[in-house]
This record gives C-alpha cells, sequence and structure tokens, in this order.
C-alpha cells in the first residue's frame, strides 16, 4: 500500500510512487494523496491535495491533468475522479486530480468567489491562483519518471473546464498542453447572475486568439448555470477568433451533471484523443 504524506522526502515519495505503479498495477490514491507546494518567491502559498494515477505497465506516459469546478457550498469536499481516472488510464495516460487551494484537503485560502459579481475584473485574482495551482502541479508532473510532461491534456468540468481553456490559452506552461477537454465549463454562472456582459463570453473570446491548441467542447441541453444559447455563443467566440474547438451540445443528459453520464461523453473523448495521438 503506498503511504506517501506531507512529511515525506521528495525522493522518498517518488521512489514510492514508482513502486506503486510498476508492481502494484493502481494502488489507491483515493486513501492516499500526494501534497504539492505551491511557492511564491520561495513563500508556500499553499499544499495541493493531489491523487496520482498511471497504467500498470512501465514507460513515460502522456498526462491529463483533470480541474475540478467551483464548491457548490462544500469547500472541504474532496472530488472523487476515480471513475475518470480509471477510464483514462485504460488508454494509456497519467492522471493527476488535484483540489485547488482552501479546496477538500488544499491548505490556502481559495480566492474563487463564488458570489455575483458583475465586475468583470474581479474574477482575475482567483484565476490566476488557480494558474499558479496548476504551475505547480505541471512541476511536479515534470519530476515523476513514469509521465511525460511534454505531452500533456488539460481536462475540467464547469469551472475546471474554464481553467482548463483559459490555461492553453495564457499558462506560464501553455506550450506543454496539447489538447483541452472542456466539459460544461465556465467560471461563472451567467444564466443565474444574468450580468450585463458574460464574463466566459467575453474570457472565451480572447482565449481563442491567444490559442491553436485542440480543443473539445461538450455541453448539455438544459444546464441552468451557462444556458444553450450561451453554450453555443462560447463555443463561437473562441472559433471565430481563431480558436480550434470541436463542439458539442449534447440531449438526453443533466444539463450541467454532463460527469455523471460518461456513456454520452466518453466516445467523442475517445475519438478527439486517437486523433490527438496522430
Amino acid at each position: 500500500m503506498c503511504n506517501l504524506t506531507r512529511d515525506s522526502p521528495r525522493k522518498n515519495a517518488l521512489a514510492l510512487l514508482a513502486i506503486c505503479f510498476l508492481t502494484l498495477a493502481g494502488c489507491d490514491r483515493r486513501k492516499n494523496p500526494v501534497f504539492i507546494a505551491v511557492s511564491d518567491r520561495g513563500r508556500v502559498e499553499a499544499r495541493l491535495e493531489t491523487y496520482v494515477y498511471a497504467p500498470a505497465d512501465a514507460g513515460r506516459r502522456p498526462v491529463v491533468i483533470l480541474s475540478h469546478g467551483s464548491s457548490g457550498g462544500s469547500p472541504k469536499l474532496t472530488d472523487d475522479w476515480a471513475s475518470e481516472a480509471a477510464y483514462l488510464t485504460s488508454k494509456g495516460f497519467v492522471v493527476l486530480a488535484p483540489m485547488r487551494r482552501g479546496r477538500g484537503r488544499s491548505s490556502g485560502v481559495s480566492l474563487e468567489s463564488e458570489e455575483k459579481n458583475c465586475d468583470l475584473s474581479s474574477w482575475d485574482a482567483g484565476l490566476q491562483a488557480a494558474f499558479r495551482d496548476l504551475d505547480a502541479v505541471i512541476d511536479y508532473a515534470q519530476s515523476l519518471p513514469f509521465a511525460d510532461a511534454n505531452r500533456i491534456t488539460l481536462a475540467g468540468g464547469s469551472r475546471g473546464g474554464f481553467l482548463s481553456v483559459a490555461y492553453a490559452a495564457e499558462g506560464r506552461e501553455r506550450a506543454r498542453a496539447r489538447s483541452v477537454i472542456n466539459l460544461v465549463g465556465g467560471w461563472v454562472a451567467q444564466a443565474e447572475d444574468q450580468c450585463p456582459a458574460d464574463f466566459n463570453l467575453v474570457s472565451f473570446a480572447k482565449y481563442g486568439g491567444e490559442t491553436r491548441t485542440p480543443n473539445l467542447w461538450i455541453y448539455g441541453v438544459g444546464d441552468r448555470f451557462n444556458g444553450d444559447d450561451a453554450a453555443k455563443s462560447y463555443a463561437a467566440a473562441f472559433q471565430d477568433a481563431g480558436g480550434n474547438v470541436q463542439f458539442h451540445l449534447l440531449s438526453g443528459v443533466d444539463g450541467h451533471g454532463l460527469r455523471a453520464h460518461p456513456n454520452s461523453w466518453r466516445p467523442l473523448i475517445d475519438a478527439f484523443l486517437a486523433a490527438d495521438a496522430r
């Protein structure tokens, strides 16, 4: 059984990880997260509760980083990505599933407000903090001997889907992102907030002009946070600005709860990842 804690020396942690991956064909990371330090000029801002999964066979594998959404009023709840991780490791990926600062068992203070605010600039602090968290996770991926951190797919749901698109456009390590998977992505709940300007729309238009990384966007009909027309407008704005996006709006699913309907989106991801691997 893996036994990794925040007090484990880094070299011992890496050795234990390698042993787990090469001998136990899985190792339950739900019980044994690593805690990745996020530092700014030598000062630790947070330690991120992170679960690491990998295929059983040896070799350096491409990486998927899974980014969660907003807390929904439960900031201490750790998102369970075990099902998605099992699916992705079966496809040959190393999977890292971090909880951003102030979420789950991660330390630090979340700057990601979940209150209505129509001042578009108000969202920047939380987004930049999320960028720094992803920086740290990517740095950690580079230290893993079984992970190819030059081949990263950024994926996430809701706010995590938005973050994946944003980081591929503007993140410090954006050159390492070879693809993006965005499930029902949005940083704000525009359908509920009804702000005069839609932060999601403005942002996606900007990001489309800043990246050519292949994107797969999947939304569900009847999403009470985004709305059908808004989701279509987000993809159109991203594409019109020059972004490379495949967009799907799926019916017969629970709108924003798309993650709970894997049979609807896994075939789309299979095709997207297969094309990306060529």
